[in-house]
Protein backbone atom coordinates (compact mmCIF):
# COMPACT_ATOMS: atom_id res chain seq x y z
CA UNK A 1 0.00 0.00 0.00
CA UNK A 2 1.29 3.45 -1.02
CA UNK A 3 -0.05 7.14 -1.07
CA UNK A 4 1.10 9.42 -3.76
CA UNK A 5 0.19 13.20 -4.61
CA UNK A 6 0.45 14.67 -7.61
CA UNK A 7 0.45 18.83 -7.55
CA UNK A 8 -1.31 20.87 -10.04
CA UNK A 9 1.99 21.25 -12.07
CA UNK A 10 1.73 17.73 -12.32
CA UNK A 11 -1.31 17.73 -13.92
CA UNK A 12 -1.02 20.94 -15.88
CA UNK A 13 -2.17 19.21 -19.39
CA UNK A 14 -3.38 15.83 -21.09
CA UNK A 15 0.68 15.12 -22.12
CA UNK A 16 1.74 15.69 -18.02
CA UNK A 17 -1.17 13.78 -16.84
CA UNK A 18 0.17 10.64 -18.84
CA UNK A 19 3.34 10.81 -17.77
CA UNK A 20 1.38 10.83 -13.92
CA UNK A 21 -0.13 7.62 -15.41
CA UNK A 22 3.42 5.99 -16.10
CA UNK A 23 4.76 6.95 -12.80
CA UNK A 24 1.59 5.23 -11.08
CA UNK A 25 1.85 1.97 -13.55
CA UNK A 26 5.62 1.66 -12.22
CA UNK A 27 4.81 2.10 -9.24
CA UNK A 28 1.98 -1.12 -8.84
CA UNK A 29 5.31 -3.05 -9.81
CA UNK A 30 5.77 -2.65 -6.05
CA UNK A 31 2.53 -2.09 -4.67
CA UNK A 32 -0.51 -4.07 -4.71
CA UNK A 33 -2.68 -0.71 -4.42
CA UNK A 34 -2.18 2.87 -4.73
CA UNK A 35 -3.98 5.61 -3.16
CA UNK A 36 -3.71 8.52 -5.78
CA UNK A 37 -4.37 12.23 -4.35
CA UNK A 38 -4.95 15.02 -6.90
CA UNK A 39 -4.66 18.63 -7.08
CA UNK A 40 -6.81 20.54 -9.50
CA UNK A 41 -5.05 20.77 -12.79
CA UNK A 42 -2.51 23.62 -13.59
CA UNK A 43 -3.72 27.22 -12.44
CA UNK A 44 -7.19 26.09 -12.06
CA UNK A 45 -8.12 27.17 -8.78
CA UNK A 46 -6.75 30.71 -9.41
CA UNK A 47 -8.88 31.14 -12.49
CA UNK A 48 -11.70 29.37 -10.60
CA UNK A 49 -11.41 32.50 -8.17
CA UNK A 50 -10.72 34.79 -10.41
CA UNK A 51 -13.82 34.30 -12.54
CA UNK A 52 -15.98 34.43 -8.54
CA UNK A 53 -13.90 37.48 -8.01
CA UNK A 54 -15.47 39.18 -11.85
CA UNK A 55 -18.85 38.39 -11.21
CA UNK A 56 -19.43 38.74 -7.06
CA UNK A 57 -17.56 40.09 -3.87
CA UNK A 58 -16.54 36.22 -2.83
CA UNK A 59 -17.67 36.56 0.82
CA UNK A 60 -19.92 33.55 0.55
CA UNK A 61 -17.41 31.04 1.99
CA UNK A 62 -19.70 27.75 1.72
CA UNK A 63 -20.25 28.80 -2.53
CA UNK A 64 -16.86 29.18 -2.99
CA UNK A 65 -15.99 25.61 -1.13
CA UNK A 66 -18.24 24.49 -3.96
CA UNK A 67 -16.98 26.17 -6.94
CA UNK A 68 -13.51 25.66 -5.70
CA UNK A 69 -14.03 21.93 -5.26
CA UNK A 70 -14.40 21.28 -8.81
CA UNK A 71 -11.36 21.39 -10.03
CA UNK A 72 -9.57 18.46 -8.17
CA UNK A 73 -12.71 16.29 -9.60
CA UNK A 74 -11.67 17.11 -12.99
CA UNK A 75 -8.08 15.84 -12.00
CA UNK A 76 -9.18 12.85 -11.05
CA UNK A 77 -11.21 11.56 -13.01
CA UNK A 78 -9.43 12.04 -15.88
CA UNK A 79 -6.36 10.54 -14.27
CA UNK A 80 -8.64 7.49 -13.53
CA UNK A 81 -10.07 7.00 -17.37
CA UNK A 82 -6.56 7.39 -18.66
CA UNK A 83 -5.22 4.32 -15.88
CA UNK A 84 -8.56 2.39 -17.60
CA UNK A 85 -7.16 2.90 -20.54
CA UNK A 86 -4.24 0.82 -19.41
CA UNK A 87 -5.94 -1.43 -18.08
CA UNK A 88 -5.39 -0.76 -13.74
CA UNK A 89 -8.32 -1.34 -12.73
CA UNK A 90 -9.47 2.62 -11.15
CA UNK A 91 -12.39 4.79 -9.67
CA UNK A 92 -11.95 8.25 -8.79
CA UNK A 93 -14.01 9.91 -5.69
CA UNK A 94 -14.61 12.88 -4.04
CA UNK A 95 -14.26 13.98 -0.14
CA UNK A 96 -18.05 13.37 0.28
CA UNK A 97 -17.41 9.90 -1.52
CA UNK A 98 -15.07 8.47 0.19
CA UNK A 99 -16.63 10.30 3.63
CA UNK A 100 -13.37 12.62 4.61
CA UNK A 101 -15.52 14.33 7.36
CA UNK A 102 -14.20 18.03 8.09
CA UNK A 103 -14.85 20.78 10.43
CA UNK A 104 -17.31 23.46 9.11
CA UNK A 105 -14.40 25.77 8.40
CA UNK A 106 -15.46 26.92 4.95
CA UNK A 107 -11.86 27.47 2.95
CA UNK A 108 -10.15 26.62 5.87
CA UNK A 109 -11.65 23.12 6.92
CA UNK A 110 -9.78 20.56 9.13
CA UNK A 111 -9.97 16.72 8.66
CA UNK A 112 -11.62 15.15 11.59
CA UNK A 113 -12.29 11.68 10.61
CA UNK A 114 -12.40 9.47 7.40
CA UNK A 115 -14.67 6.32 7.22
CA UNK A 116 -12.81 3.55 6.92
CA UNK A 117 -15.52 1.27 5.22
CA UNK A 118 -15.68 3.48 2.14
CA UNK A 119 -12.21 3.73 1.49
CA UNK A 120 -11.27 -0.09 2.35
CA UNK A 121 -14.11 -0.78 0.09
CA UNK A 122 -12.68 1.15 -2.15
CA UNK A 123 -9.32 -0.52 -2.32
CA UNK A 124 -11.08 -4.12 -2.22
CA UNK A 125 -12.58 -3.13 -5.81
CA UNK A 126 -9.86 -1.30 -7.16
CA UNK A 127 -5.89 -1.40 -7.72
CA UNK A 128 -6.04 2.51 -7.80
CA UNK A 129 -8.20 4.55 -5.76
CA UNK A 130 -8.02 7.97 -7.01
CA UNK A 131 -9.28 10.91 -4.39
CA UNK A 132 -9.81 14.52 -5.24
CA UNK A 133 -7.17 16.46 -2.98
CA UNK A 134 -7.95 19.86 -0.98
CA UNK A 135 -11.61 18.82 0.09
CA UNK A 136 -14.06 16.98 1.94
CA UNK A 137 -17.66 17.29 3.88
CA UNK A 138 -18.69 19.03 6.96
CA UNK A 139 -20.92 16.73 9.72
CA UNK A 140 -23.51 19.23 8.22
CA UNK A 141 -23.43 18.06 4.92
CA UNK A 142 -21.79 20.40 3.29
CA UNK A 143 -18.50 20.57 0.81
CA UNK A 144 -15.41 22.50 2.66
CA UNK A 145 -12.40 23.15 1.11
CA UNK A 146 -8.53 22.60 3.30
CA UNK A 147 -7.22 25.86 2.28
CA UNK A 148 -3.88 26.65 -0.01
CA UNK A 149 -2.04 23.64 -0.27
CA UNK A 150 -4.66 21.29 1.29
CA UNK A 151 -4.49 18.32 -1.10
CA UNK A 152 -0.30 17.70 0.83
CA UNK A 153 -2.99 17.67 3.90
CA UNK A 154 -5.58 15.16 1.76
CA UNK A 155 -2.58 12.39 1.05
CA UNK A 156 -0.65 12.58 4.70
CA UNK A 157 -4.29 11.91 6.18
CA UNK A 158 -4.88 9.31 4.21
CA UNK A 159 -1.53 7.31 4.69
CA UNK A 160 -2.24 8.03 8.54
CA UNK A 161 -5.24 5.84 8.08
CA UNK A 162 -3.94 3.66 6.53
CA UNK A 163 -0.73 2.97 8.31
CA UNK A 164 1.80 3.47 4.88
CA UNK A 165 4.27 5.62 3.42
CA UNK A 166 3.33 8.83 1.83
CA UNK A 167 4.67 10.46 -1.46
CA UNK A 168 4.30 14.07 -2.30
CA UNK A 169 5.03 14.61 -6.26
CA UNK A 170 5.69 18.38 -7.80
CA UNK A 171 7.83 20.41 -10.32
CA UNK A 172 10.14 20.44 -7.29
CA UNK A 173 12.78 18.49 -6.82
CA UNK A 174 12.31 17.91 -3.36
CA UNK A 175 13.41 20.83 -0.42
CA UNK A 176 16.16 22.69 -0.91
CA UNK A 177 18.11 25.23 1.67
CA UNK A 178 16.71 28.38 -0.22
CA UNK A 179 13.56 28.58 -3.06
CA UNK A 180 15.38 27.80 -6.13
CA UNK A 181 13.54 30.73 -7.62
CA UNK A 182 14.99 33.09 -5.42
CA UNK A 183 18.42 31.53 -5.24
CA UNK A 184 19.30 29.17 -8.26
CA UNK A 185 22.57 27.79 -5.96
CA UNK A 186 20.40 25.74 -3.56
CA UNK A 187 20.94 22.51 -2.68
CA UNK A 188 18.64 20.12 -1.93
CA UNK A 189 18.46 18.14 1.49
CA UNK A 190 18.19 14.38 1.77
CA UNK A 191 16.37 14.50 4.51
CA UNK A 192 14.94 16.94 7.24
CA UNK A 193 12.92 16.52 10.36
CA UNK A 194 9.61 17.46 10.74
CA UNK A 195 10.50 20.31 13.02
CA UNK A 196 12.45 21.71 10.90
CA UNK A 197 10.29 21.18 7.58
CA UNK A 198 7.17 22.82 9.84
CA UNK A 199 9.02 25.86 10.65
CA UNK A 200 9.95 26.75 6.91
CA UNK A 201 6.46 26.05 6.06
CA UNK A 202 5.09 28.25 8.23
CA UNK A 203 7.71 30.84 7.42
CA UNK A 204 6.98 30.99 3.48
CA UNK A 205 8.82 27.85 2.26
CA UNK A 206 5.40 26.73 -0.02
CA UNK A 207 6.77 22.96 -0.24
CA UNK A 208 4.47 21.21 1.78
CA UNK A 209 1.57 22.35 3.68
CA UNK A 210 2.12 23.13 7.39
CA UNK A 211 -1.00 21.30 8.41
CA UNK A 212 0.40 18.44 6.91
CA UNK A 213 3.79 18.43 8.90
CA UNK A 214 1.78 18.59 11.93
CA UNK A 215 0.21 15.11 11.07
CA UNK A 216 2.65 13.55 9.88
CA UNK A 217 4.95 14.59 12.96
CA UNK A 218 1.87 13.93 15.54
CA UNK A 219 1.60 10.21 13.55
CA UNK A 220 5.55 9.77 12.78
CA UNK A 221 4.78 9.10 9.24
CA UNK A 222 7.12 9.84 6.55
CA UNK A 223 6.62 11.83 3.61
CA UNK A 224 9.25 12.05 0.66
CA UNK A 225 8.92 15.34 -1.57
CA UNK A 226 10.35 14.63 -4.89
CA UNK A 227 9.93 15.62 -8.96
CA UNK A 228 6.77 13.63 -10.96
CA UNK A 229 9.12 14.47 -14.07
CA UNK A 230 12.64 13.07 -12.94
CA UNK A 231 14.04 10.55 -11.25
CA UNK A 232 16.51 12.22 -9.75
CA UNK A 233 16.20 11.51 -6.10
CA UNK A 234 13.97 13.28 -3.59
CA UNK A 235 13.84 14.51 0.23
CA UNK A 236 12.70 12.72 3.08
CA UNK A 237 10.69 14.05 5.48
CA UNK A 238 11.04 11.91 9.05
CA UNK A 239 11.31 12.35 13.00
CA UNK A 240 15.08 12.42 13.45
CA UNK A 241 17.72 13.05 10.79
CA UNK A 242 20.93 10.92 11.01
CA UNK A 243 24.26 13.25 11.95
CA UNK A 244 21.51 16.27 12.57
CA UNK A 245 23.54 17.35 16.09
CA UNK A 246 26.92 17.83 13.74
CA UNK A 247 25.71 19.43 10.97
CA UNK A 248 25.19 23.10 10.20
CA UNK A 249 22.77 24.37 12.78
CA UNK A 250 20.98 26.39 9.83
CA UNK A 251 19.30 24.04 8.17
CA UNK A 252 17.45 26.44 5.49
CA UNK A 253 16.44 30.09 5.00
CA UNK A 254 12.47 30.69 4.45
CA UNK A 255 10.83 33.78 2.83
CA UNK A 256 7.58 35.67 3.32
CA UNK A 257 6.74 38.61 1.44
CA UNK A 258 3.97 40.92 3.05
CA UNK A 259 2.77 44.86 2.52
CA UNK A 260 2.20 47.57 4.62
CA UNK A 261 -1.91 47.94 5.78
CA UNK A 262 -3.12 50.92 7.33
CA UNK A 263 -2.50 50.70 11.03
CA UNK A 264 1.34 51.42 10.86
CA UNK A 265 4.80 49.54 10.27
CA UNK A 266 3.87 46.79 12.47
CA UNK A 267 0.69 45.51 10.84
CA UNK A 268 1.47 43.44 7.47
CA UNK A 269 -0.38 41.24 5.12
CA UNK A 270 1.37 38.63 2.36
CA UNK A 271 1.57 40.79 -1.01
CA UNK A 272 4.58 43.38 -1.71
CA UNK A 273 6.83 45.43 -0.56
CA UNK A 274 9.16 44.15 2.78
CA UNK A 275 9.70 40.14 3.18
CA UNK A 276 10.39 38.32 6.57
CA UNK A 277 13.84 36.39 5.70
CA UNK A 278 14.13 33.70 8.27
CA UNK A 279 17.03 30.77 8.88
CA UNK A 280 15.44 28.07 10.30
CA UNK A 281 17.38 24.84 12.24
CA UNK A 282 16.24 22.79 15.47
CA UNK A 283 16.99 25.12 18.70
CA UNK A 284 18.36 27.98 16.59
CA UNK A 285 16.86 30.67 18.33
CA UNK A 286 18.83 29.65 21.20
CA UNK A 287 22.16 30.06 19.42
CA UNK A 288 23.88 33.36 19.80
CA UNK A 289 26.59 32.63 17.54
CA UNK A 290 23.96 32.13 14.98
CA UNK A 291 22.18 35.33 15.76
CA UNK A 292 25.13 37.67 15.55
CA UNK A 293 26.34 36.36 12.06
CA UNK A 294 22.69 36.71 10.74
CA UNK A 295 22.21 40.61 12.42
CA UNK A 296 26.32 40.92 11.03
CA UNK A 297 25.29 39.83 7.48
CA UNK A 298 21.96 41.39 7.00
CA UNK A 299 23.16 44.51 8.94
CA UNK A 300 26.19 44.71 6.29
CA UNK A 301 23.92 44.10 3.72
CA UNK A 302 21.39 46.86 4.44
CA UNK A 303 23.59 49.42 5.85
CA UNK A 304 21.92 49.81 8.66
CA UNK A 305 20.86 47.90 12.01
CA UNK A 306 18.16 45.41 11.57
CA UNK A 307 16.03 43.90 13.88
CA UNK A 308 15.49 40.29 14.61
CA UNK A 309 13.14 38.01 16.18
CA UNK A 310 13.61 34.65 17.14
CA UNK A 311 11.88 31.58 17.94
CA UNK A 312 12.28 27.85 19.10
CA UNK A 313 13.48 26.65 15.61
CA UNK A 314 13.64 30.01 13.62
CA UNK A 315 15.63 33.74 13.57
CA UNK A 316 13.82 36.02 11.29
CA UNK A 317 14.57 39.68 9.95
CA UNK A 318 12.22 41.92 7.46
CA UNK A 319 14.20 43.61 4.69
CA UNK A 320 12.89 45.63 1.67
CA UNK A 321 11.70 43.55 -0.83
CA UNK A 322 14.18 44.49 -3.41
CA UNK A 323 17.10 43.33 -1.06
CA UNK A 324 15.60 39.62 -0.78
CA UNK A 325 17.79 38.03 -3.21
CA UNK A 326 21.10 39.69 -1.82
CA UNK A 327 19.95 39.34 1.61
CA UNK A 328 19.44 35.21 1.23
CA UNK A 329 22.50 34.75 -0.76
CA UNK A 330 24.36 36.38 1.63
CA UNK A 331 22.62 34.55 4.52
CA UNK A 332 23.37 31.37 2.35
CA UNK A 333 26.88 31.79 1.86
CA UNK A 334 27.20 32.75 5.41
CA UNK A 335 25.96 29.22 6.23
CA UNK A 336 27.29 27.20 3.80
CA UNK A 337 23.88 26.55 2.14
CA UNK A 338 25.06 26.79 -1.83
Amino acid sequence: MLVQKYGGSSLADPHKIRLVSDRIVKALEYHERLVVVVSAMGTTTDALIELAGSTCSMKDLREMDMLLSTGEQVSAAILSMVLNEKGIQSRSYNGYQLGIITTSDHCDARILEIDAGKINQALDKYMVVVVTGYQGISREGDITTLGRGGSDTTAVALANFLGTRCELYSDVAGIFTCDPRIEPDAQKLACISYEEMLELSRLGANVVNPVAVEIAMNNDIEVYCASTFSEEAGTLLKGHVQGEESRSSVIGLAVKKYIPEEGGANYFREGQGVALVSAVGCNLGEDGRVRETIYQVLSQEMNEPVYLSASTHSISALMPEDRIRKGVRALAEAFFLL
